[in-house]
């Protein structure tokens, strides 16, 4: 059987070598708003991010929204289709809660909560996965409402 063999000698000064770890992956991106990059800077000394869950939850319990949150365009839920796939979800032990669908190829949020002694539920427009999802992660970090 043979011996494995001792990884190269580097001289002191060398850099070390890249390991298989994971890199971060989060994308680096040009801010495309320097009022959205003030804003999220705003609401960041407010919360600093998601709480999970504690005791018998098994979600995300959302943040309240920062003073400049960005607003959704929140419409009454109409049924476009047979099947929608729930992908994320909220805590439903807060009123409202929250839920990252997709149907038909297309991506929204539904919102569920409370209103005269009924349950309301509202949809965010159909779009595309990467603007929901960017969506998505405002409602997580109390940024949009």
């Amino acid at each position: 059987m043979a011996e494995p063999l001792d990884p190269p000698a580097q001289p002191p000064d060398a850099k070390p070598l890249p390991t298989s770890q994971p890199q971060d992956e989060t994308p680096h991106r040009r801010p495309e708003d320097p009022a959205a990059e003030e804003e999220d800077d705003q609401c960041a000394e407010l919360d600093s991010g998601l709480r999970l869950a504690q005791g018998d939850c098994v979600g995300i319990h959302v943040p309240p929204a920062c003073p400049v949150a960005m607003a959704l365009d929140w419409e009454a839920e109409h049924p476009r289709s047979d099947r929608i796939r729930v992908q994320e979800f909220t805590c439903a032990c807060q009123p409202i809660f929250y839920e990252f669908c997709q149907s038909g190829g297309l991506f929204f949020i539904r919102r569920t909560k409370p209103s005269d002694g009924n349950v309301l539920i509202e949809e965010t427009p159909r779009v595309r996965r990467k603007l929901a999802k960017a969506l998505w992660s405002r409602l997580l970090k109390g940024t949009a409402y």
